[in-house]
């Protein structure tokens, strides 16, 4: 009997998270990729697959906490060239120097709409060039939200991070939550580091940066996928963590 087949005999079902910071570009295909191997390989009755950001609430409360990020977005969307006209350019000259972020947040919001809706259209052309799955299959498109707030639960064998400061907050939330992880002893992992054994490893976030860099990530995202489940898999195995 196969090591896939084996872990059937687990009874309960199991939640693999994947988790980065808006929910969107980067944990969404980890969760369809995911989703993808559990199918292929007949456990999508044991294990689930769901994803998260990091800064969900952040982001749809609009109450931004950090002028570098504002500034450093604003900065991106002047250097691209293509977000701004000349009279927001001229604006943004001075406001810049001015040093009052409030002023500074409508240009940030059209920066952030802009990339924003490049990372949604990318995102489904992505999915189905490489045969990950249907448009149908993203979870707004299932009548669920868009975006879920990534918190401390109690049900997670595996939680997968686009990057290491994903992983600090999943950690942080966990301790916050006084959730016992030496209990649970639940996978929390960078997932490329994570596949590959290598710790420098990570997605890095394509927002505003062109559909040829966000492919290649997809590119990358489905190779590491299912060494990162098989390797999850295996461990699952010998532990015994899955009866």
């Amino acid at each position: 009997m196969s090591n896939i087949h084996k872990i059937q005999m687990i009874v309960a079902p199991n939640t693999i998270e994947t988790v980065c910071t808006s929910n969107i570009g980067r944990s969404e295909p980890m969760r369809l990729l995911v989703q993808k191997f559990l199918n292929e390989h007949g456990i999508q009755d044991i294990y689930r697959a769901i994803s998260s950001g990091t800064h969900v609430d952040v982001i749809k409360s609009g109450n931004f906490d950090s002028s570098k990020m504002i500034t450093d977005m604003i900065n991106f969307g002047l250097k691209r060239g293509d977000v701004y006209d000349s009279m927001d350019e001229k604006n943004l000259n001075f406001l810049m120097q001015s040093g009052k972020i409030e002023h500074l947040i409508p240009y940030f919001e059209i920066a952030v709409k802009k990339f924003g809706q490049e990372e949604y259209q990318y995102r489904e052309e992505a999915i189905k060039t490489f045969g990950i799955a249907k448009v149908r299959d993203l979870k707004h498109n299932q009548g669920g939200i868009y975006q879920d707030q990534t918190v401390a639960w109690n049900d997670r064998k595996a939680v997968f991070t686009a990057g290491r400061k994903h992983h600090d907050f999943v950690v942080n939330a966990y301790a916050d939550a006084g959730v016992n992880l030496s209990r649970m002893k639940p996978v929390i992992a960078v997932l490329p580091a994570y596949a590959h054994g290598n710790p420098n490893l990570e997605y890095e976030n394509c927002f505003g940066k062109g559909k040829d860099n966000y492919f290649s990530l997809i590119e990358r995202m489905l190779v590491d996928v299912p060494m990162a489940m098989n390797k999850f898999l295996r461990n699952e195995l010998a532990t015994g963590k899955h009866f």
